[in-house]
């Protein structure tokens, strides 16, 4: 979890672990939102794992990064370490959508980190079934992804 500060909760779990434990976390809001604390995050758990395996972030928010230009600075620094086949980081933005004004963008940091991270973002609503779905979906993805890698001799 992430907001002016960071913690681990879990890693290098499979899918169907990760998201039992995601339904059993009681997260808060509260704060700000700095990405680059979570960016740091993905960073610990990639340090805490000895199998040297790539990467596969769900990174999940409610809320706009209030630090654009510097986790965007942490990504591109991550990514230098982890080549493009080596992390992928995939976006899910819940909630009701941060933007306050017409012509603000809609989860347009969660996007952009997505982007950055060659991963793909998912929007969801409010609702615990719409989180799974949208868990279901980018989970789907990575086997996918991960499935072809190997067939390919990637992985």
């Amino acid at each position: 979890t992430f907001n002016e500060e960071v913690q681990l909760v879990f890693s290098c779990e499979k899918a169907f672990a990760a998201q039992m434990k995601l339904g059993q976390l009681s997260p808060k809001a509260q704060k700000q939102t700095f990405y680059s604390m979570g960016i740091r995050g993905i960073e610990a758990a990639i340090r805490r794992d000895k199998s040297n395996l790539p990467a596969h972030v769900i990174f999940l928010s409610d809320g706009e990064a209030t630090d654009p230009e510097s986790y965007v600075q942490d990504v591109n620094k991550l990514r230098k370490k982890r080549p493009k086949d080596l992390l992928k980081i995939y976006t899910i933005g819940f909630g009701q959508s941060a933007k306050v004004n017409v012509g603000e963008e809609d989860f347009q940091y969660l996007q952009q980190l997505a982007s950055l991270g060659n991963g793909h973002f998912q929007r969801c609503g409010a609702s615990l079934a719409s989180l799974t779905g949208a868990f279901t979906a980018v989970t789907s993805t990575i086997s996918r992804s991960r499935g072809s890698s190997r067939r390919s001799g990637g992985e």
